[in-house]
């Protein structure tokens, strides 16, 4: 397991090492596939793979947060985080991971009736969009602050997500 902050270069970095230890290892996160990174390509330069920390409720109630955030100059309400998982590929397991999966990265856009994703997977990285008639508790669970890295099984048509079905 390896954790660092979700800051644009460290991630890219990150996932530059994955691309590299992929012959060795089974990525079993944040990928679902064991491709190379698409992050990577030239066209995606502006993307990075990360997600989002929920922090403690005391944060938004506790004042020494807010002066602990200002010392170490971070913004404790938002923090952006980037993860690998690899497991070698001697070790044998039961679980596998999952190629049918979409990891959304970073942030939902959210807008009036529609919100907004780069989804990561088998396909590549796609920009979708799912419109809240089509799924109202997805949309609702993507409207809401997540603090977690979203995996999903996709339905998708012409970029636009028909299903989604949220996995652990």
């Amino acid at each position: 397991v390896w954790l660092e902050p979700g800051a644009h270069a460290a991630s890219r970095a990150l996932s530059g090492v994955r691309d590299v230890l992929i012959d060795a290892f089974d990525v079993l996160a944040p990928c679902t596939h064991q491709a190379a990174c698409p992050l990577l390509a030239p066209e995606h330069g502006k993307d990075w793979c990360h997600a989002f920390a929920r922090p403690p409720r005391e944060v938004f109630t506790d004042s020494s947060w807010a002066r602990f955030g200002q010392h170490l100059g971070i913004d404790l309400r938002s923090v952006p985080y980037a993860f690998l998982v690899l497991r070698r590929k001697d070790v044998a397991s039961a679980t596998a991971p999952g190629a049918d999966l979409d990891r959304f990265l970073g942030r939902p856009r959210i807008e009036k009736g529609r919100a907004l994703v780069d989804a990561c997977g088998k396909d590549g990285l796609r920009a979708l969009r799912l419109l809240e008639r089509d799924d109202r508790a997805t949309y609702a669970r993507l409207a809401e602050p997540a603090g977690e890295s979203l995996l999903y099984a996709l339905q998708v048509e012409n970029g636009r997500i028909r299903s989604a079905r949220r996995t652990t």
